[in-house]
């Protein structure tokens, strides 16, 4: 193993080491002292299965710290719902900010038991623990801005997605028109077809269109002559020259 080698897979396994801890830190659970310090001035809730603790929008200065059971957070929209059980916490925003608007439904998915606090109980805790709360908070600002970060990625994939959608929209519409306009014209002349005529009369009989219309039919005499002659290519080349002749002397519309 050489040297360069060697530094890579210690590099590796520090930010590994990194990321594990990172995880660790903003992930929403007490360490037994914290639990313990948390319990200790929080009041104790029993909460049935399938109760609301609140809502979405619901404006709300308490956190909970569960005890026992599962609650489900439902962030709405198509945001993966997150399952938080024993030694995990919600609602921290509410203790520290007071009178915080809610992001997500908060629903007992089992029988509960929690610890609730509220903005006022935030102060005994400062001045009982001042350190650990410092710690809690540290983690708190961390989660916040990483759910922050992982809302802006959501939203950056999100719009990529919309963005290839609508790029897809626009190519299957002009290969739709393009297609409507190659069954209405003649390929060789670009001039309108059989079925380009049926479908302007068509048009031509709808109440809206009042100006009166007319028909002029004009014959390529001995065109025949011209293809057996000199051949199918120059046939070809005097229908093009037809069409752009009247292309250029007939008004579109």
């Amino acid at each position: 193993m050489t040297s360069d080698s060697a530094a890579t897979m210690a590099e590796e396994r520090e930010l590994g080491v990194a990321r594990m801890a990172m995880a660790e830190i903003v992930h929403p659970v007490l360490s037994p002292d914290e639990f313990a310090l948390f319990s200790r001035f929080g009041r104790q809730r029993q909460v049935a299965a399938g109760e609301m603790l609140f809502r979405r929008g619901d404006s709300g200065d308490g956190m909970f710290v569960i005890v026992n059971g599962i609650v489900d957070l439902d962030f709405g929209e198509d945001l993966v719902v997150k399952y938080l059980g024993p030694g995990e916490f919600f609602g921290e925003l509410g203790l520290l900010i007071g009178d915080h608007r809610r992001g997500a439904d908060a629903r007992a998915s089992t029988e509960l038991t929690l610890f609730e606090l509220s903005h006022p109980d935030f102060q005994k805790l400062v001045d009982h623990d001042p350190g650990r709360v410092a710690y809690f908070l540290r983690r708190t600002i961390m989660r916040v801005v990483s759910n922050e970060q992982m809302l802006i990625r959501q939203l950056r994939r999100r719009n990529h997605d919309l963005e290839a959608a609508l790029d897809n929209l626009y190519t299957t519409t002009h290969q739709l028109s393009h297609t409507e306009e190659l069954v209405r014209t003649d390929e060789l002349t670009g001039l309108h077809n059989r079925r380009g005529l049926t479908l302007y009369l068509q048009e031509c009989r709808q109440p809206s269109r009042n100006p009166p219309q007319g028909l002029l039919l004009i014959d390529c005499d001995r065109f025949k002559r011209i293809n057996d002659e000199h051949g199918h290519l120059v046939g070809d080349r005097v229908l093009q020259a037809v069409a752009n002749i009247l292309r250029s002397v007939v008004q579109p519309g």
